[in-house]
């Protein structure tokens, strides 16, 4: 590429619109050659069209002598390029040990929460204002992160690799000298008597990227000197086609994904009648909104959830970062794996896989104080609220959907009871009374569902077999006053 760094960097920084006058923006200087590039780069686009900037150097405390060397170097950077400089020391080792996480993950983590704190003290970023970022991601960053998903298995999102502009939280990052390569930085740096420090962790193989870095593109440089840069074309391109993708897969989730707040549900037979390619993309973009991010949501890990468009209700895969995806009815429903008692919300509890044999007690008394809901195993919502009833609202009880009903609150005998359906259950009509097994059969219920419908009952009767028919004897009258509104989600009417 014949281009110097500077006509690359001042290229992409116009064709993004990257930076504005009168901005302050935060670069990431680790004393490195890349990022000591950003840093003269961006001090001098700053004289151009005049905007702030605050070097961050975050000090891992991993390397002891030599980190301590690279803090001191950036510090005597900046005081010589008159830039702000803010230096932050995080435990990395620490931090990985308490997340279970590797050194270079969670070094990642500390660095964008020192560019989050940076941001809202030094920048007055509020709750709602993004702070930017200048980060040195440069070509071979891009081409080794392509490898890297490409080995790692995953879709046309992981091959665009490294993005000119990103959303982190309340951060906007920008990476400037996304278009040149590792060599050209150094040789501009070289040409231009500006130093800079070199990690000595880079020239280790112990991670992927420095596994990749080090011997495997080296080894396709030397089968083609350009392999790199056509990587990174290809790349870009497949970023312009993810853009046309992105679009569908968005409309399609307006339509397919019911985007709880905890826990999406995806329509099965909605997703069923999608192009397999968006059918993927649907599910890749549920899981990383649960998972908080995408990264190492791999192909396998999509493949898995959409297996569950073939499986019975309560089925489920485990997914990377605490996730799982369980098949609940007509949903398959993305959620943070959870234990008896959390949820994490204090106004959902959680109920444990139903056994024939098992059932679970549901006082009246708990629910007056307020709206209760549970989230059973197989994925499903249910909640309980007692409300007032008149002449007003009353119709509006009465015409409940097929997963939300009403009953007279004042005609329930004690405990309300969840459970499976038990031999000796029977259902009133206005007729007279049915077994569950009469009533199932005349339904037209397959046998092999039957045992996985939740019933609601009370001491005296069946107030509801979920999904179908409810007791007439709890039905709201003329005469009642109090409603107990019992709604259960992943059905197609009532969530």
């Amino acid at each position: 590429m014949n281009n110097s760094v500077e006509d690359l960097f001042y290229s992409l920084v116009k064709e993004y619109d990257m930076v504005q006058k009168g901005e302050k923006v935060i670069v990431g200087t680790s004393g490195g050659a890349d990022s000591v590039c950003l840093l003269f780069l961006m001090k001098k686009l700053s004289q151009d069209i005049n905007f702030q900037l605050i070097a961050v150097h975050v000090n891992h405390m991993i390397r002891g002598r030599e980190a301590d060397r690279d803090e001191a170097f950036v510090k005597e950077l900046c005081r010589a390029l008159n830039v702000k400089c803010v230096c932050v020391h995080a435990d990395v080792p620490k931090l990985a040990q308490e997340r279970k996480l590797g050194l270079e993950e969670a070094g990642r983590i500390a660095r964008y929460k020192a560019f989050d704190i940076a941001a809202e003290k030094l920048t007055a970023v509020g709750p709602y204002i993004s702070g930017k970022v200048a980060v040195a991601h440069h070509r071979d960053d891009n081409v080794e992160t392509v490898l890297i998903n490409l080995l790692r298995g995953t879709d046309i999102k992981g091959l665009t690799g490294i993005q000119p502009i990103s959303e982190r939280g309340n951060l906007v990052i920008i990476r400037p000298l996304l278009r040149a390569g590792k060599k050209e930085i150094e040789e501009y740096l070289e040409k231009n008597g500006i130093p800079y420090v070199q990690d000595s962790t880079n020239l280790k193989s112990d991670y992927m990227r420095n596994r990749i870095r080090n011997n495997i593109l080296p080894e396709m440089k030397e089968i083609n000197h350009k392999a790199a840069e056509h990587i990174n074309d290809v790349s870009q391109m497949l970023l312009k086609l993810s853009a046309f993708y992105d679009e569908h897969v968005k409309y399609a989730m307006d339509t397919v994904v019911d985007m709880r707040d905890e826990a999406p549900a995806i329509n099965v037979d909605k997703l069923k009648y999608l192009d397999p390619a968006i059918q993927r993309g649907v599910i890749y973009e549920t899981i990383g909104y649960v998972a908080g991010t995408k990264k190492d949501i791999g192909r396998v890990h999509v493949e898995d959830v959409l297996s569950l468009s073939d499986k019975q209700t309560g089925r489920r895969m485990e997914l990377p970062y605490g996730v799982e995806a369980v098949r609940s009815y007509s949903n398959i429903i993305i959620r943070k794996e959870t234990t008896a008692g959390e949820y994490g919300r204090a106004d959902i509890e959680y109920l444990p896989i139903m056994g024939l044999d098992t059932q679970f007690s549901i006082s009246l008394k708990s629910i007056e104080s307020g709206k209760k809901t549970f989230i059973l195993a197989d994925g499903n919502t249910l909640s309980f609220e007692i409300t007032e009833v008149n002449e007003g609202n009353r119709a509006l009880f009465i015409s409940k959907n097929e997963y939300t009903k009403a009953f007279d609150c004042d005609k329930i005998k004690g405990t309300l009871i969840l459970g499976r359906p038990q031999k000796d259950d029977r259902i009133r009509f206005s007729g007279g009374t049915k077994t569950l097994k009469k009533f199932f059969v005349d339904a037209k219920v397959p046998q092999e569902l039957r045992d996985d419908i939740p019933i609601l009952k009370d001491m005296d009767g069946i107030l509801w077999i979920m999904g179908y028919r409810m007791g007439e004897q709890y039905k709201i009258t003329n005469s009642t006053t109090r409603a107990l509104i019992v709604s259960v989600g992943g059905g197609e009417d009532g969530r």
